[in-house]
């Protein structure tokens, strides 16, 4: 069975460009504009990586989407694909919680996800 990956962010143009990458590297992707669409998502699939915007202003923000996600799944992976590391200050250092920074080279975010899918 292939690994699935839950992409969450507000910008249709990067959740495209990071579904081509992960569908490349034999993953199954999932798109979510938003964290309260993840949050549903994450009721009724297994994932086993989510890949999470921090600023989405029109939904909840990156961090308080992980802090509810890990309320229910407090072991599943979490990358933070963001241009504002300084906001996952506490987060980042938490096990199976990684970061790259946008803009992203394709190379490093694929070495992400296949750290913590490890």
């Amino acid at each position: 069975m292939k690994e699935t990956a839950l992409i969450v962010d507000d910008n249709n143009l990067i959740r495209r460009s990071v579904r081509r990458i992960l569908e490349q590297e034999g993953l199954q992707v999932v798109e979510a504009p938003g964290g309260y669409e993840a949050l549903e998502a994450l009721r009724s699939t297994n994932y086993n990586i989510v890949l999470l915007d921090v600023n989405m202003p029109l939904s909840l923000s990156g961090p308080e989407t992980f802090e509810r996600l890990r309320e229910d799944h407090p072991e599943l992976p979490v990358l933070f694909v963001t241009s504002d590391k300084y906001t996952l200050d506490g987060i980042l250092g938490q096990p199976q919680v990684g970061f790259v920074e946008k803009p992203f080279d394709q190379e490093d975010l694929v070495d992400a996800v296949k750290g913590l899918l490890q």
